[in-house]
């Protein structure tokens, strides 16, 4: 285990994000004690998982990024060649930047949904596309003891059905946005995408891919 990597890596991240390090103690909700055992190659046995996901949260990156830090040379996996159309390719979500989930919204409100997504694997992402796949799926609700495939007026209409992909390197993070309509109707709603290469083909074919789902309210 190498945890100089580990805490060389977070001190790089803190200084990115211009934050100081009693703002990402605040943010990850860890210990002081905690945070500099980290900082300064003391990670102890007990240390938990939940440790590093909080401070993953905090640093706005995919814990794997910080568990590949702290295992460096070791052998873990970077992809899942069922999950992926390109070699050592690999896509990890970071955090809902706007509209998290369950996020309410108006009948026919239009709102900017913000993902932000970070580059898991060895492969430049390059020329790629973020695009709606709704018109693939049947989404269904319950409605009393039945459940009903959602009408077609009570979906979220995204106004645009793809977005670029900003050029990613590995270990980069990037930024994806959607504007969408809220349905005329009030209820629960979704709408599901996924990463396309230049030639349309999708790249995590077997990934769920990111999603908006937010209420729909009457005003």
């Amino acid at each position: 285990m190498a945890t100089k990597e580990l805490s060389a890596y977070i001190l790089q991240r803190i200084r990115q994000l211009g934050l100081t390090k009693t703002q990402v103690i605040e943010r990850s909700k860890l210990s002081r004690q905690a945070f500099y055992n980290i900082l300064n190659d003391r990670i102890l046995e007990e240390t938990k998982l939940s440790t590093f996901i909080t401070l993953a949260h905090a640093l706005e990156v995919h814990p794997l990024i910080l568990m590949r830090q702290y295992f460096h040379g070791w052998e873990l996996p970077v992809w899942s060649s069922k999950d992926t159309k390109y070699p050592k390719d690999h896509s990890g979500f970071v955090r809902d930047v706007t509209y998290p989930d369950n996020s309410l919204v108006t009948v026919n409100q239009e709102f900017e949904k913000i993902w932000e997504i970070q580059n898991l694997g060895e492969v430049i992402w390059e020329n790629r596309r973020l695009v709606c796949i709704d018109e693939e799926l049947v989404i269904i609700q319950r409605r009393g003891e039945e459940w009903r495939p959602l009408s077609q007026t009570a979906l979220l209409v995204p106004l645009q059905r793809e977005v670029p992909i900003p050029m990613t390197h590995p270990k980069q993070t990037v930024i994806v946005a959607v504007t969408f309509r809220a349905s005329p109707i009030p209820g629960t709603t979704v709408s599901y995408w996924k990463m396309v290469d230049a030639q349309g083909a999708l790249c995590f074919p077997n990934l769920s891919g990111v999603m908006c789902l937010v209420k729909v309210v009457a005003v």
